[in-house]
């Protein structure tokens, strides 16, 4: 350590906390040192820039879809990711709404585990599915509330799938 207080071990620039113990100077670090991981909330303000940004047709049926979405499951947490609106259970992203010119879509994350029950979802690909809905059309609200609660429970069947595998091959925590 320098008679200003900086620490002059070689790697306590490259890694911090590697040899915080051996090394007195990098106690000063600790209050950064790596937590539990958690999100910052999304102000309601983020959801409401997002809504102001689109067109009336486009905003009318984000928000009946949004609606639809929170009767269904009032604790999933809506915030604006990759420039859409996605709805969050815990730290897993569920549904979200991406609108595109002519329609808006209610993408499924784990879409592909609810095809047998769903056949009006779209698309390929490893899980993520989608339903299309034409703005100034009618929107399904009973399909929008139907797939939420099925996206939620194959969630939950998944989650509970991580776990046992987890405690079977004796990982202390799950996935």
């Amino acid at each position: 350590m320098t008679p200003s207080g900086r620490c002059t071990h070689p790697s306590a620039a490259q890694d911090q906390w590697e040899g915080v113990w051996r090394y007195p100077c990098l106690k000063s670090y600790l209050h950064l040192a790596p937590t539990p991981m958690r999100r910052p909330l999304q102000s309601p303000a983020l959801v409401n820039a997002f809504y102001d940004s689109l067109r009336p047709e486009q905003r009318e049926t984000a928000q009946i879809m949004h609606r639809a979405i929170l009767a269904a499951a009032p604790h999933l947490r809506p915030e604006v990711k990759w420039g859409n609106l996605c709805f969050m259970n815990d730290t897993d992203n569920v549904l979200a709404l991406v609108l595109f010119k002519a329609n808006a879509h209610l993408q499924v994350f784990n879409g592909v585990m609810l095809l047998s029950e769903f056949p009006e979802l779209e698309g390929a690909g490893k899980g993520m599915r989608h339903v299309k809905f034409r703005y100034r059309q009618p929107v399904n609200e009973q399909l929008i509330r139907e797939l939420t609660l099925g996206s939620l429970q194959a969630l939950a069947v998944q989650q509970a799938r991580h776990a046992r595998a987890a405690t079977r091959w004796g990982s202390e925590r799950a996935q």
